[in-house]
């Protein structure tokens, strides 16, 4: 998953979907704002916090509240390794 930041401060919009990662399984699609992490809002905070936020140990949960065009809800996210999605499908 990739985010971009509009405005200051910061709104966070879910940019990118890798195909094949935890974001793309969980249902977030791009466009989406980034409401809170873990129950906690990110309104306000830089978008170096909000990643750091999302970001953990690989195979721990992460919670977003999403908003987009149905509404908010919110999602679980299984996080894997920073280097896991970078390396492509495997064969």
């Amino acid at each position: 998953m990739g985010a971009e930041r509009i405005g200051d401060p910061a709104v966070l919009y879910v940019a990118m979907v890798h195909p094949e990662g935890p974001a793309r399984q969980a249902g977030l699609v791009q466009g989406e704002e980034i409401q809170s992490v873990d129950g906690n809002p990110v309104i306000g905070k830089s978008y170096e916090q909000v990643v750091k936020m999302i970001r953990g140990e690989a195979g721990t949960v992460v919670k977003l509240s999403v908003k987009g065009a149905k509404g908010t809800r919110e999602v679980a996210l299984t996080r894997v390794a920073g280097d896991h999605l970078s390396k492509g499908p495997t064969k």
